[in-house]
């Protein structure tokens, strides 16, 4: 609890120092860190960022990647069953249709697949 009161008082009066001296209170000290801590501590900074290939947002923007885009070609499929256009099929006033001419269970060629893109 007394501990508590302490911590309370250091946070609320923590700039000035003639109120925490008259609880007996000396305010915390900032730890002094050297030059060369400093300096080691950056050295090491710079060879974990290069070791592990992180950098900041600026050098991230700067990081472009040439992309080639080309059209995809698709191919129409064909019918495998077509009427010419003097058939009875053609016309729509007779209302009746015509049988197909093909076999009953052909189907029509398989496509082929489209061009992939190519990113580099």
């Amino acid at each position: 609890m007394v501990a508590t009161v302490k911590q309370a008082l250091l946070a609320a009066y923590a700039t000035q120092l003639d109120v925490l001296g008259d609880f007996g209170l000396t305010p915390h000290k900032k730890p002094v860190v050297s030059p060369a801590t400093r300096a080691a501590a950056t050295l090491k900074a710079k060879a974990t960022r290069a070791a592990r290939g992180t950098m900041g947002k600026v050098q991230k923007a700067a990081i472009t990647a040439p992309v080639t885009i080309t059209r995809a070609t698709a191919t129409p499929i064909k019918s495998a069953t077509t009427t010419p256009a003097g058939s009875p099929a053609a016309s729509p006033a007779t209302g009746a249709s015509a049988p197909p001419t093909g076999p009953a269970n052909a189907s029509p060629p398989p496509a082929s697949p489209p061009a992939p893109a190519t990113h580099s």
